[in-house]
Order: C-alpha cells, then structure tokens, then sequence
C-alpha cells in the first residue's frame, strides 16, 4: 500500500514541476509576442510622426559678421553645390515659413477673440512643389487636388489668386466646404498663353450624407473639385525701411483659395501647418529671400548620419539636421516605453521560474 502513496508523492511534485516549466514558456512567449508587437507599433508611430518631413532638414545661418548688404545664396546655386557634393543625395527642395491666422466664429470665450471671431493660429508653408514631391511624402498624401500640380488654376479664375492646400483635421474641424460651380478642361487646342481652355461646367451632383461621417461627401472618389472654397487668413508681411534699411513685419489678409486637402500623417501639422506655392508666397508677402529651410532627400536612409556630418563640415554655412533630430524628444519617449516594458516583462519570467 506505501508503493502507492510513494508514486503519488512524486508524480505530484513532477505535475508540479510541469506547471513551472509550462508558466515560464507561457511568459517567454509572452515576452516575444509583446516585443514584437511594440516594435511593429513603433514602426507606425515614427511613420506618423514623420509625416511629411524629408530625411534631412538644413537651415542656412547668417554669418555673425554679416554686414547689411549680406545676401543669402541663390538656391539654384546652393542645389547645384548639394547635389554634386554626394552622389547619394536625390533631391533637395527650398520651403519658408510664415506666421499665419486664420479668423473663424466660435461659441467659446478665447484669448484671440476679435469681432466675434476666434483667430487660429497657423503656419504658412511655401513650398516648390515639383521639387518637394522628390524629397517628401506629401503628393502621395494629398487626398484631393491635382497630383502633378495643385497649385495650377484648373478653374479658370484670375491668375492672381493663391491656392492653398490644407490639413484635413483642419478641414473636418472648420467644415466649410460647400459645392460650388466648377469649369471643366476643353480637350483640344491650348489656349494664347499655352495653358489649357476652359469652359464652365454643371456643379457638382448632390449626394446623400451619412450623419456619422460627413467628410464623406467630399471623399475625393467623388469630385475632388467639391474642395474648392475661399477663405481668409492673416499673413506676415515685409517692407524695407527707406531710411534704415531695415526689413519691418506687418499684416495684411487675403483670401486663397482652398484647392486640396493632404494628410500629413499627425493632427497637429493638420492643423497648424498650410502650404502655399513658395513664389507666390513670396510675392503675396514681399518677401525677399528664396528659402527658410531645404529639405534634401537621400537614396538610403542609413546613410544619413554619415552623410550629415558630412554635410555639416563642407557646409559649416548650414545647420543640418535629421527627421529624427527634430523628433527626438518624442521618439526617445517611445523608445524608453519599450525597454521598461521589456524589462518589466522580463522579471515576471523571472519571477515564474523561481516559484
């Protein structure tokens, strides 16, 4: 009969024995899946925080012996002296970047508040965009609007007008597109100045709206040209002082019109960031210089580090910069999760086994 009770004695502590072994794999496996897991996020979370940014970002400084006939160099000049300096460098794109508001009535008691209306305060980029599409991600994200050239005038309006493209945040936040009359392409001759003829066409056909998404009215499947709306912002403007010389900043409004929404991957460059053809800009503005910042694309990221410092002492003129550099607060946060995560995973495995 003690044969008995001595074969369950040990096949109780060998179940036992199973059930640690069995815990600790659960937790390992656990351990795997989880990392994973975090690393397919952060992957998506350094995509979204990206958005729209070049792999490298270079801002010219001035000389501290500058005197006042200083001037900046002539970005073709500078493009030329970028692109032959390594062969891996793609492209480079010029961007400027001007304080902008945008007045809007709002029921909420704000700090800007002027003649009932609430100005927003937003940031005007002019951009090429021939040569952004080369160093950004912004004409695969632009959900409406002509790819090949947003800015272009398709509805035949005064040539003087700016367009504008803006986030669509912003664009579900403010709500104030409406269908409006449109003119179509004529197929056939260009016109004397050499751009396509116009005509005007039928407005655009109403749909039905579904209460739980009324963006999808204007979903560009639909008719893109539905955009279109003008509106009104607050630009900083220049004028050069006759006497000093000086550049003075003053304000004046205008009224672009809305010809494309973008996604730019993060709701706050949605809502705070515009983009303007970079000449009219400067034009709209008087501004004089040609570029706040470039935006340099390269064929492989990897290379990047070596070729900022690179960069860095052939061009002791310009702070450059990565997309990460100017994350970095943000993904070191990210990356900090990670390990903590790990860790703390790790010593409940650890835990597991000793028990």
């Amino acid at each position: 009969m003690y044969r008995l009770f001595l074969a369950l004695r040990y096949l109780r502590s060998r179940l036992v024995n199973m059930i640690s072994v069995g815990g600790v794999m659960v937790g390992v496996a656990v351990l795997i899946v989880v990392t994973s897991v975090f690393d397919g996020f952060q992957e998506q979370v350094r995509a979204t925080v990206r958005g729209t940014l070049s792999h490298l970002v270079l801002t010219p400084r001035r000389p501290a012996d500058a005197g006042p006939d200083w001037k900046q160099e002539a970005f073709a000049d500078l493009e030329r002296r970028l692109l032959a300096h390594d062969p891996r460098i793609v492209a480079v794109a010029p961007q400027i970047r001007l304080p902008i508001a945008y007045p809007y009535r709002s029921n909420r008691l704000e700090w800007a508040n002027v003649d009932g209306l609430t100005l927003h305060q937003m940031e005007a980029v002019g951009i090429d965009w021939a040569r952004e599409a080369k160093v950004s991600d912004l004409k695969k994200n632009l959900l409406a609007g002509d790819q090949e050239n947003p800015f272009f005038d398709v509805w035949g309006t005064d040539k003087e007008k700016t367009m504008v493209l803006v986030g669509r945040t912003w664009a579900e936040h403010m709500k104030f597109w409406g269908p409006m009359d449109f003119r179509r392409v004529v197929s056939g001759p260009m016109g004397p100045d050499g751009q396509p003829m116009y005509e005007p066409g039928p407005p655009p056909e109403p749909v039905e709206v579904d209460p739980n998404d009324p963006m999808a009215q204007f979903a560009p499947k639909q008719d893109p040209r539905r955009y279109i709306n003008e509106i009104r912002v607050y630009l900083a403007t220049f004028s050069k002082d006759a006497t000093t010389g000086e550049m003075r900043m003053d304000q004046q409004s205008t009224n672009p019109l809305v010809k494309g929404i973008y996604d730019g991957q993060d709701a706050t460059s949605e809502m705070t960031q515009m983009y303007f053809d970079i000449e009219k800009l400067r034009k709209v503005t008087h501004l004089e210089q040609e570029y706040f910042e470039v935006r340099m694309r390269l064929k492989d990221y990897h290379d990047a580090p070596e070729i900022q410092a690179s960069l860095a002492k052939a061009f002791p003129e310009l702070d450059v910069q990565t997309w990460e550099d100017l994350k970095r607060d943000f993904l070191q946060a990210v990356e900090t999760e990670k390990v903590m995560l790990v860790v703390v995973l790790s010593f409940i495995v650890l835990l597991g086994g000793f028990i």
